[in-house]
């Protein structure tokens, strides 16, 4: 008899005979813990196992796919199985069991997320958050700007989207400011940025340095490359009120 069969021999006869899996030798513990699911599904007998086998089994099975969960592909001790035997009521749970496993991996941390473009559609399907459309500014950097503005005040975030902004003068950049009707003072920084292809939609993330209490309008002016702290609103090329 193999070792693996060793292990699923002791495994099984310490819960239908009352010997203490101890028994088997405290070196086997943590193997026995690790194997009782793979070698009591491919060597018992063909028949329905004891009630209180099936849910130490189960017990067994959930614990194993949580350590594998929790541990990184080089911390993952490595095991190999037997081929499984015709057994129907073992084999039935063992799918069960391998189904289990698979809910929890998919649900593992890390899965991936939605893109930002996905998120705004999503928003804008749902009626999520605010929209507006860009009404040009009155410097002569403006272009012929289209596009818009999603916010989602819970969020406090949100996205623009541009077409036909003109090109930008050499080491300048684009600057968002939100007016706040909460907030005495200039307007919230709400990111820098630039765009590569005017004749493209571009999507930019806002990003802004301060909470959004009540958003009154979204301006875009063009700065210095860096950005400024207090803009002088010298070339405002796109606004949107809400």
């Amino acid at each position: 008899m193999s070792r693996i069969e060793d292990l699923a021999e002791a495994i099984v006869f310490a819960h239908e005979e009352g010997v203490s899996a101890v028994d088997a030798g405290e070196r086997h513990a943590q193997e026995l813990e690790q194997t009782a699911v793979f070698a009591a599904a491919a060597l018992s007998p063909p028949t329905t196992p004891p009630s209180s086998l099936s849910s130490k089994l189960a017990a067994d099975a959930l614990k194993f796919c949580a350590e594998e969960q929790q541990l990184g592909p080089q911390e993952r001790p490595g095991f190999t199985t037997p081929h499984p035997r015709s057994n129907g009521a073992l084999l039935a749970f063992a799918l069960g069991a391998a189904a289990a496993c698979l809910v929890l991996w998919l649900a593992r941390p890390g899965a991936s997320a939605p893109s930002v473009a996905q998120l705004r559609a999503e928003t804008i399907a749902s009626n999520a958050g605010l929209r507006q459309d860009w009404t040009p500014g009155p410097s002569p950097l403006r272009g012929a700007v289209k596009g818009d503005v999603v916010w989602r005040q819970e969020h406090q975030d949100g996205w623009l989207t541009f077409r036909d902004l003109p090109e930008l003068p050499a080491g300048r950049a684009y600057q968002l400011w939100i007016v706040d009707g909460e907030r005495e003072g200039a307007p919230v920084d709400g990111g820098v940025f630039t765009i590569d292809a005017n004749d493209e939609e571009t999507l930019v993330t806002i990003r802004p340095t301060l909470p959004i209490g009540a958003p009154k309008a979204f301006v875009v002016t063009v700065e210095d490359r860096g950005g400024v702290v207090v803009s002088k609103q010298e070339h405002v090329v796109a606004i949107a009120s809400l």
